[in-house]
């Protein structure tokens, strides 16, 4: 993506040559990542990694659910127990909720049992007899 990065004395600035045939992606927004999350997030490499897989999975659902044991999978996870590994999840997906609703990418998320469901959208009132 990088193809060269170097100091300029002038601007008092690093000045950054991205690849032209990837790089179109990243200003295209085809990730849907936001710069500003990811600072905010910066060396917290879990909720960067939960962030960035929310996002990816931008599709006309409303809501994408996957079990512990598959993101444990996904993301690599050192952490060799799933009920750990939830638990942080869990710490991580609070994180992403104090981030502002507007750049956040997702309005909830819970877990049933093993399995954490994310919310793109706010869930409509249904109306029971």
């Amino acid at each position: 993506l990088i193809k060269s990065a170097a100091w300029n004395d002038d601007q008092d600035r690093l000045i950054v040559e991205v690849d032209n045939v990837v790089g179109y992606l990243f200003s295209a927004q085809y990730t849907m990542l936001s710069t500003h999350v990811r600072k905010q997030l910066l060396g917290d490499d879990l909720s960067l990694w939960l962030h960035a897989f929310i996002m990816a999975h931008k599709a006309p659902r409303s809501r994408f659910f996957y079990n512990v044991e598959t993101l444990m999978l996904r993301c690599r996870s050192r952490i060799a127990e799933p009920r750990k590994f939830k638990y942080k999840v869990t710490q991580k997906m609070e994180r992403l909720m104090e981030l502002d609703p507007k750049i956040r990418g997702f309005h909830s998320w819970l877990w049933e049992k093993n399995t954490l469901h994310v919310l793109k959208k706010q869930r409509s009132a249904t109306i029971t007899n």
